[in-house]
């Protein structure tokens, strides 16, 4: 399931009103990152390019709206 921006456990929601429960859910990307081969609990620096695209992102008019 892909959305674009999440609202407070949106997708259990939506699963919920059609009649299913979410048992596990996992955020396998976050803007422009994605997990790639990362298992649980790892972690790794960003790149420079990565930080950029980051920055990029934080930008945009869609992210500086109120909540």
């Amino acid at each position: 399931m892909i959305i674009h921006e999440g609202r407070k456990r949106q997708i259990r929601l939506m699963v919920e009103a059609i009649g299913h429960k979410v048992l596990y859910l996992k955020r396998i990307a976050q803007g422009p990152l994605s997990l790639g081969n990362l298992k649980t609990g790892q972690w790794r620096k960003l790149s420079e390019e990565e930080i950029n695209q980051l920055k990029k992102c934080s930008n945009s008019p869609v992210s500086q709206q109120p909540r």
